[in-house]
């Protein structure tokens, strides 16, 4: 076996498969799930935590409660547009069970929009992320993004990153209201921070419904609390 694979493997996938947490955020035009953590099974049914965001919170939890691999939900915590759910759903092969049979570790939250899971893990080697893949079913349809093998210097930026950048970062989301949150995702999303831009403010404050100058406003306040701080990590991170 080459040096190369017996280290760390870093990877970014896409997925989709027969799961409430791709379905519902396909049929929902702004609606997304993050996934927050295992909490345990029986013999029939795994459960999870997650976040769900959308503008018809309401409609996006009642999905997910009559989905047909859901058994059980509960709404923790509900505010606004988002909420936290515990759920019991059919005890399926899923992402979190492989990576907890092949040892490997979510490096960021697994996404779900668009119909689409989207994740980064970290597995000890290559072998490990073969396993990953073989306890996926063949109801998986699995795009690579990007592979590389862990460095020396990338755990010491994992580490500092870690323990400064995203506590940084931490803290300044939770300064940014859900109102400048949105509007700095959608400015992203559709192209606004290309080069040369491919959407002007006057376009995403249509598609938000509200005046230019209120977009503007809003944009401005969270590049004015995030930007700061991603220059930060930019200097660990680099």
């Amino acid at each position: 076996m080459k040096e190369g694979k017996k280290k760390p493997v870093i990877v970014e996938l896409e997925l989709t498969h027969d799961c409430f947490c791709t379905d519902v955020p396909e049929k929902m035009k702004d609606g997304r799930i993050k996934y927050i953590a295992y909490t345990g099974s029986s013999p029939h049914t795994v459960y999870h935590l997650f976040e769900v965001k959308s503008h018809e919170l309401d409609k996006a939890l009642e999905m997910i409660r009559k989905h047909p691999r859901v058994r059980e939900m509960q709404i923790l915590r509900k505010t606004g547009n988002i909420a936290e759910i515990h759920v019991g759903a059919d005890k399926d092969p899923s992402t979190a069970k492989a990576l907890l049979k092949s040892k490997s570790i979510f490096i960021e939250p697994a996404i779900y929009e668009g119909g689409v899971e989207k994740l980064v893990l970290m597995a000890p080697s290559d072998e490990s992320f073969k396993d990953f893949l073989g306890q996926l079913d063949s109801s998986f349809d699995v795009k690579l993004k990007s592979k590389r093998y862990l460095k020396e210097k990338d755990k010491l930026k994992l580490d500092l990153f870690r323990s400064t950048g995203f506590l940084k970062f931490k803290a300044a989301a939770d300064l940014v209201t859900d109102r400048q949150l949105e509007a700095f995702q959608l400015a992203s999303k559709n192209g606004y921070y290309d080069e040369p831009k491919r959407i002007s403010i006057r376009e995403l404050a249509e598609m938000s419904g509200i005046s230019e100058a209120a977009f503007s406003e809003l944009l401005r306040k969270a590049e004015k609390k995030l930007l700061p701080i991603l220059a930060d990590i930019m200097k660990v991170v680099k």
